[in-house]
C-alpha cells in the first residue's frame, strides 16, 4: 500500500470555492448544536481562517503515545501487515452520511483491505435513533453515544442521549453491546465525548438548553456517579467558553481534563468591556470527578485561530494540535505536539502539503497517540481517507467519500 499523492487532490475552482466558503464564513450565530452544525462549524472554522489569511500551523496532540503502545490483543497489526506500521490497529470504524449531510450506516472495515467485517448499531430499541458520536478506549474496545431525537432524526430536539461500550473480535465484529453506568442522560443532547483509555472515566459536553450553555459532565463508569462542570450563562459583559466539537481530551490517569474553545464575550447595551481574544485556548480542570465551574479552568495554552483540533497528551505533559497552514500557495497539513511548559514545539508527527481550499472534516487518534485518522480534502470535491503512523499518511480503502465520522 502506497503513501496518498496528497498533491493531487483534485480541487474545484477557487473563484467558485472562496465564494461558497465566503457565503459560509459570514455569520455563525450561536445557536443549537446538533451534528449537522457540526460539520458546519468545521467548514466555517476552515473558511476564516483562509479568507483572513491567518497563518497558522495546526497539531494534534497523541504525545505520550511513547506510553506503551500495546501491541497485545489480536485487535492490534503484527509486526508488518500490507505495508502498514508495526501495532496499527487492524480494524476502524467509519461512518458514512448521506448527500444532506446526516449520518447513515456505520460498518467496521480491515485497515489493510477496506473490506467491510461488521455493522455497528444502536442497541436502544424504537424510533427516532442514531449514532452521533464513536470514540476508541484501549485494544479497540469503543464507547458510542447514540440519542433519540423528537422527530425527524437531526431535524428536531433530542429527547435524550445513551452512551454504551463495545469491543471488537479479532475478526471485526461487535462482541456485543453494554450500557455503560451513568451513561442514561435523559433530555440532554451530547456533543463530543472523551475517555480515558481504561474506559474508567467518561466526560461528555452538551447542549441542554438551547442558548449555549454547555456543561460538561464527568461519569465514572465503575459506580456511575456524575461531577457536573457547569458553563457560564449567557450575560452581557461576560466571557464564556463553548467547547468545540471533540474538544475534550483526558490523561490517561483521568486527573486532567483538557476543553479546547473558540472564548467569546458576551456582547450587550451598556454591558461592562470584557475581552475574549483572537484564536483559541486549550483550558484545563483537574480532579474532573469533583465538578464545579467551567469558568475556573485554567489556561494552558493560547492557540492560533483556525485550529482543527488541540488535546492533551496522556501524560498531560504536552499537546497536540492538528491543521494547516496558509497562504494558499503553501497549504501542509500538520500533527504536532507542543510543551504544555515552555508553550513550544517540540515534534511533528506529521506534515504534508495537502492542497488549495482545504476542508477539515474528522480526525481521529488511537488511544496511544501513535496513529490517527485523518478525513481531509477540498471543501466541494473528493475526500481523502487516511490512516497516519511513522509520519506518513496511508490510503485506506475505499477512498474515502461521503464520511461522516471514523474511529479506531
Amino acid at each position: 500500500m502506497s503513501d496518498i499523492p496528497v498533491s493531487d487532490i483534485p480541487v474545484s475552482e477557487m473563484e467558485s470555492q472562496l465564494r461558497i466558503l465566503m457565503n459560509i464564513a459570514a455569520g455563525d450565530p450561536l445557536r443549537r448544536l446538533n451534528a449537522q452544525a457540526v460539520r458546519r462549524r468545521a467548514v466555517k472554522r476552515r473558511a476564516a481562517t483562509l479568507l483572513a489569511g491567518v497563518a497558522a500551523t495546526v497539531l494534534v496532540l497523541c504525545i505520550g503515545a511513547a506510553v506503551a503502545v500495546a501491541t497485545t490483543g489480536s485487535v492490534r497489526g503484527p509486526a508488518s501487515y500490507a505495508g502498514l506500521p508495526a501495532g496499527m490497529p487492524r480494524f476502524y470504524i467509519e461512518q458514512g452520511e448521506n448527500s444532506s449531510g446526516f449520518p447513515t450506516k456505520t460498518v467496521i472495515r480491515a485497515t489493510a483491505s477496506g473490506a467491510v467485517t461488521g455493522t455497528v448499531a444502536c442497541p436502544w430499541p424504537g424510533a427516532h435513533v442514531a449514532i452521533t458520536s464513536i470514540v476508541p478506549a484501549d485494544d479497540q474496545e469503543f464507547f458510542m453515544v447514540c440519542a433519540r431525537f423528537l422527530g425527524r432524526i437531526l431535524t428536531s430536539q433530542v429527547a435524550g442521549s445513551r452512551i454504551y461500550r463495545f469491543q471488537l473480535t479479532s475478526a471485526g465484529q461487535v462482541d456485543g453491546y453494554s450500557l455503560v453506568r451513568g451513561g442514561v442522560l435523559n433530555g440532554l443532547q451530547v456533543d463530543s465525548i472523551a475517555v480515558t483509555p481504561d474506559g474508567s472515566e467518561v466526560a461528555v459536553s452538551l447542549d441542554s438548553t438551547g442558548h449555549f450553555v454547555l456543561d460538561v459532565i464527568v461519569i465514572d463508569t465503575r459506580t456511575g456517579a456524575h461531577a457536573v462542570w457547569h458553563g457560564a450563562s449567557r450575560v452581557p459583559g461576560t466571557v464564556i467558553y463553548p467547547i468545540e466539537h471533540q474538544g475534550l481530551s483526558l490523561t490517561a490517569n483521568g486527573q486532567e481534563l483538557a476543553l479546547f474553545t473558540h472564548p467569546q464575550c458576551v456582547k450587550g447595551k451598556n454591558a461592562p468591556p470584557c475581552r475574549a481574544g483572537f484564536g483559541g485556548e486549550l483550558r484545563a480542570v483537574s480532579h474532573p470527578a469533583s465538578g464545579g465551574k467551567l469558568s475556573d479552568s485554567r489556561l494552558l495554552l493560547r492557540l492560533p485561530f483556525g485550529l482543527d483540533q488541540a488535546m492533551i497528551s496522556p501524560d498531560g505533559r504536552t499537546v497536540i494540535l492538528t491543521g494547516s497552514s496558509v497562504p494558499l500557495s503553501r497549504h501542509y497539513y500538520s500533527i504536532t505536539r507542543v510543551s504544555v511548559a515552555s508553550g513550544k514545539q517540540v515534534g511533528v508527527l506529521f506534515r504534508e502539503r495537502i492542497g488549495e481550499a482545504l476542508t477539515y472534516w474528522d480526525f481521529s487518534p488511537d488511544p496511544s497517540c501513535r496513529f490517527f485518522i485523518l478525513v481531509i480534502g477540498p471543501s466541494i470535491g473528493r475526500l481523502v481517507n487516511g490512516g497516519v503512523g511513522d509520519g506518513r499518511l496511508f490510503r485506506l480503502k475505499p477512498r474515502g467519500e461521503d464520511i461522516y465520522q471514523e474511529a479506531w
